[in-house]
């Protein structure tokens, strides 16, 4: 709808490009729903906040755009405003990436709207200024839902990998090879991958970093050299680079790239590509014959893609090839064996993990270390090997106190293995750190064990009462089940 609209405004009214608007929108809005690299960001459950942001990101610059050419009806046009800075609302509170909004609406503006200059010189400021009040509007927004600035840029948030401390202008640095990697994977959409084990560059005169930068630079050249001349190539050049901007310039965030990040800026790609190759080719029949290649070999990639994503085995197999000396890709692969009952596999990759693991910072990484122990405990009881089991069980808790997989974990083993005051050690443990009803449950039923009914009954009535004021309905009914048992 987008590109129907903009083609239709008077700046392509006498153009080619207006004439077969339907076609060469139609070939944009395929390459957006065909593309593989938008795999991640609708198969990924998560990352469906990327695609529920762009589409508000959309309607409200949609709604924008008619209200500015709805001039003659001022109550439409008031009403679409309204409508726009709703929407645009929305995005903003779905994902950060939406700041960029009133960025992309002023590029508008500029690319499509503008008035000549003749025109211009007979308006005064203050109606110049005026159509631009709800656009200074939005551009309050990120404000009032901002960050903690501090939070973000402190060092020790800063990591890429999960051993190395970057700055915003180690980040800014390695962003300019991302940026080109990103432009590769929209042409070249082969060798995706989930989790990038992706270099971080230092120094500007790195080599890579230094070519990105000259080509980056001469992308962005070409595009304000050109503007009048192929204004919608520039245009989608541009919306390409301002709607990428959050994610990859000096603010840092873990993981350097990743393909879910493209949602968005890949509507500048659709319009890039779908408008240059007809301006390419001057041909339709020639249009329509590169449009269905192009469409049906990216089909033919995205379904190839979602057949990777299609269980946790698949996927993390194709990421331990791609990335094999990153510690988290292992756990991963390991968690996706143990519930494929692959044990020894998983035991395996477990290991992998915590041998590459060794030399991250194993405080900002506790939390998974306690999970790899926890995994890997998981698996060695399954495969019959109950010390081993323990062992990392224990590791667990001391790299995560108040892990509760850990601590259910371990108590179930030393209950099943009669080990009663290892298991009241346990959920003590537990217990002195927060009060918790599976940990009242357990300890119950230990006390059962050990005759001790009285305490038995005390701590079941804890469970109970906390079950059911959390609404675990099952659990309550077990509990309420012992407590029968025991009067």
């Amino acid at each position: 709808k987008l590109l129907i609209f903009i083609l239709s405004l008077p700046k392509f009214q006498k153009t080619n490009l207006a004439e077969h608007k339907t076609l060469i929108a139609i070939f944009g809005a395929l390459l957006f729903l065909t593309h593989p690299i938008q795999t991640q960001a609708v198969t990924y459950i998560y990352q469906r906040l990327a695609s529920l942001a762009a589409l508000f990101y959309l309607l409200s610059l949609n709604l924008y755009l008619e209200g500015r050419f709805s001039q003659e009806n001022k109550r439409r046009s008031l009403f679409l405003f309204i409508c726009s800075g709703i929407a645009a609302l929305f995005a903003m509170l779905t994902k950060e990436n939406s700041f960029t909004l009133p960025l992309t609406i002023l590029l508008s503006e500029l690319f499509f709207i503008s008035k000549p200059p003749e025109e211009k010189k007979n308006l005064k400021f203050t109606h110049k200024l005026a159509k631009f009040i709800p656009l200074l509007f939005l551009m309050l927004i990120p404000f009032l839902f901002s960050f903690d600035i501090e939070r973000v840029f402190h060092p020790r948030f800063l990591r890429a990998q999960e051993n190395t401390i970057i700055t915003s202008k180690v980040y800014l640095l390695t962003q300019l090879r991302v940026i080109v990697t990103y432009i590769r994977l929209l042409f070249i959409p082969i060798n995706q991958n989930l989790d990038y084990d992706y270099p971080i560059y230092l120094s500007l005169f790195e080599i890579p970093v230094l070519i990105s930068l000259i080509f980056l630079s001469l992308i962005l050249f070409l595009a304000i050299k050109n503007h009048k001349n192929f204004p919608l190539l520039s245009f989608g050049i541009f919306w390409f680079f301002i709607t990428l901007c959050v994610e990859s310039s000096i603010i840092p965030i873990r993981y350097v790239i990743f393909e879910h990040r493209l949602y968005l800026p890949m509507v500048g790609f659709s319009i890039f590509l779908s408008t240059g190759l007809y301006a390419l080719l001057h041909n339709v029949k020639r249009y329509k014959i590169c449009a269905l290649i192009i469409i049906i070999t990216l089909s033919m990639l995205t379904y190839h893609r979602n057949n990777v994503w299609q269980e946790p085995y698949t996927l993390w197999s194709d990421v331990v090839q791609k990335s094999p000396n990153k510690p988290y890709v292992h756990f991963a692969m390991g968690r996706a064996f143990n519930s494929k009952q692959k044990y020894y596999d998983a035991i395996a990759s477990f290991h992998k993990a915590l041998n590459l693991y060794k030399h991250g910072d194993t405080v900002f990484d506790a939390g998974l270390l306690s999970q790899t122990h926890n995994s890997l405990g998981i698996a060695y009881y399954y495969t019959f090997q109950d010390k081993n089991a323990i062992r990392h069980l224990i590791k667990a808790l001391d790299y995560s106190p108040n892990s509760r997989p850990a601590l259910k974990n371990l108590w179930k083993m030393y209950y099943e293995f009669g080990s009663y005051n290892e298991a009241l050690t346990i959920l003590n443990r537990a217990l002195g750190l927060r009060e918790d009803a599976l940990a009242y449950y357990y300890r119950g039923l230990t006390f059962q064990k050990l005759n001790r009914n009285g305490e038995a009954e005390s701590d079941l009535k804890k469970a109970l009462f906390l079950f059911q004021k959390n609404g675990a309905k099952q659990k309550e009914e077990e509990a309420r089940g012992h407590l029968n048992l025991l009067r």
